[in-house]
């Protein structure tokens, strides 16, 4: 499920976000190696969350408020913590697109009710991204012992219909890779996916999981463009969301 051609393949491999009038190298081996990349940055997005955190740890948001600087968005968020340890002081780290962790705050504890504090009040994690952008985070104690990981999307690109909703997230800064999520699908069914990226389609079908979810990853770039529009439509028996997103070495945009 994808529009690519060889030559963006290995663009994305290489970290770079078109590569059209540099040579590109179209052994198999290559082109291996950019789908494993690229699989690898769609497993640590589906997977950054409940699957990752230590035994009994979770982490919830919550979203306070949202201020304009003139020229950007800044969303706050609240932390909220369950089953870690609140004798421990934790740091808040930030891992973005070229998966290079960093920290974001330290020296954090835990209220009695499992809030997230620095200096005795409520920690206001400031968030700013573009659309469809996920922010992963973690909260990990000193000792590396107590981990729980969380990401927010502030401005997403979801589109629903009876229940049902698709969206998309950015997987690479310029949506040369895209992961495409749905959910509210029948369980263990299938759906039928139309994707465009300005004049190329691809349909296909894709099966539902055992709770109604489903994920693809697309390459919208289509050669000789650097930048352009993608839609996706999802269509089962009882629903069909659909949306649309852009694409391209100018498409990244903060809010």
């Amino acid at each position: 499920m994808r529009f690519v051609t060889v030559a963006v393949l290995i663009a994305i491999a290489c970290g770079s976000a078109f590569a059209q009038d540099s040579p590109q190298d179209n052994s198999p081996e290559a082109v291996a190696r950019a789908q494993q990349s690229v699989s690898r940055l769609a497993n640590i997005q589906m997977n950054w969350g409940v699957k990752m955190n230590s035994p009994g740890a979770s982490v919830t948001v919550k979203e306070t408020s949202r201020k304009s600087t003139g020229q950007q968005t800044v969303v706050f968020y609240r932390i909220f913590t369950s089953g870690m340890p609140k004798d421990e002081t934790y740091s808040l780290v930030t891992t973005p697109f070229n998966l290079q962790s960093m920290t974001a705050s330290d020296g954090i504890t835990l209220d009695n009710s499992g809030q997230a504090m620095t200096s005795g009040s409520p920690l206001d994690l400031g968030v700013v991204a573009a659309k469809g952008e996920p922010k992963r985070f973690s909260l990990v104690s000193e000792d590396g012992q107590s981990k729980a990981f969380f990401y927010v999307v502030p401005f997403p690109v979801k589109g629903a219909d009876h229940g049902c909703s698709v969206e998309e997230l950015l997987l690479l800064q310029h949506a040369e890779a895209v992961l495409i999520q749905g959910s509210g699908f029948p369980d263990n069914s299938t759906v039928h996916m139309k994707a465009t990226s300005d004049k190329e389609v691809h349909e296909g079908d894709l099966k539902t999981d055992a709770s109604g979810n489903l994920s693809t990853v697309l390459l919208p770039f289509v050669k000789g463009e650097t930048d352009g529009t993608g839609s996706v439509a999802l269509s089962s028996q009882t629903c069909s969301p659909s949306l649309k997103y852009h694409w391209g070495l100018h498409s990244y945009q903060e809010e």
